[in-house]
This record gives structure tokens, C-alpha cells and sequence, in this order.
């Protein structure tokens, strides 16, 4: 199994702001990501905003990388996200769980989805969770109305 790590968000006290940020994007969705999530509001165009870009002052440093890109994702009652990677030319991922109801559904990680059994990372409020980019992952959908994250890919 490959490496994921974990790492607390030290200004979690900023969740609401980012929320917000989140939930008033107006920013059109890429048909990619329409294809494979299901019931959920993505945001991108969103690192402008100071809030987010503390997020990413915090991300780089901790991990001692560079951005690439950055997205959040509010998930309404049966929202998930059907398996994929993230390919191009940056090495990792990350999800920071900004608020995550009870009955939220775990991150699914497999190297082969269609037979290899997956391994799941329970999604915990403030945690943020990385990994290589490549390495195939998934949120089965279930009922948790107000799950809120970023995520984003690094180099």
C-alpha cells in the first residue's frame, strides 16, 4: 500500500469563511468533473480569496511543495465521486475536510478498483489527506448533506 499522510489544519476556526467561499462560487464546472461526481457543487477560480490562499501558504509549507491547482467540493444528500486519478505534471493530492456531518462517507483508496479490495480513510473534520496524485481513489455517495472540502493537487 502506498503512503498517505495526514496533517491538522491548524486554522480550522476558518471553516466557515471557506464554506462560504465554496457555496458562492459562480465559477462554470468542468465537464470532466461533472462525469464523475454526482450531487455536489465544485468550485474552482477560488484562490483568490485570503482565506484560501492561507489554506495554501499552510499546504505548500507543510508539505514542502507548490500548488498546481485547488478546488472545493460541497456535497449535497447523495453526493459522491466515482473513481479516478489525477494525472499531470504534479506528484500529489490532498483533501482537506472542512465539515464533515455524521454518516459522511469514507475516501476510498485502490491501485486497481475493478479487483483489488480499496482501503478507506474515514473522513475527519480539519484533517487534510495526501497522497500521489496517481493513486486511484473514490467517495461513494451516502447521505451527509454540508460535507464541505478542498482539493487540490501538488508539485
Amino acid at each position: 500500500m502506498r503512503e498517505i499522510k495526514e496533517y491538522e489544519y491548524p486554522h480550522q476556526k476558518d471553516k466557515n469563511e471557506l464554506m462560504s467561499v465554496i457555496l458562492n462560487s459562480t465559477s462554470p464546472i468542468p465537464e470532466s468533473y461533472k462525469e464523475r461526481s454526482e450531487n455536489c457543487h465544485i468550485a474552482e477560480e477560488i484562490e483568490s480569496s485570503p482565506v484560501v490562499q492561507k489554506f495554501i501558504n499552510w499546504i505548500e509549507e507543510t508539505t514542502n511543495t507548490k500548488l498546481k491547482d485547488i478546488w472545493g467540493v460541497w456535497y449535497n444528500d447523495g453526493g459522491g465521486i466515482k473513481w479516478h486519478t489525477h494525472k499531470g505534471d504534479f506528484r500529489y493530492s490532498f483533501a482537506y475536510y472542512i465539515q464533515v456531518p455524521e454518516g459522511s462517507s469514507s475516501i476510498y483508496f485502490s491501485e486497481d478498483p475493478e479487483t483489488t479490495e480499496p482501503t478507506f480513510f474515514y473522513a475527519n473534520q480539519g484533517i487534510c489527506v495526501v497522497w500521489d496524485s496517481d493513486f486511484p481513489h473514490c467517495v461513494p455517495p451516502s447521505n451527509h448533506e454540508g460535507r464541505c472540502v478542498l482539493s487540490g493537487n501538488l508539485r
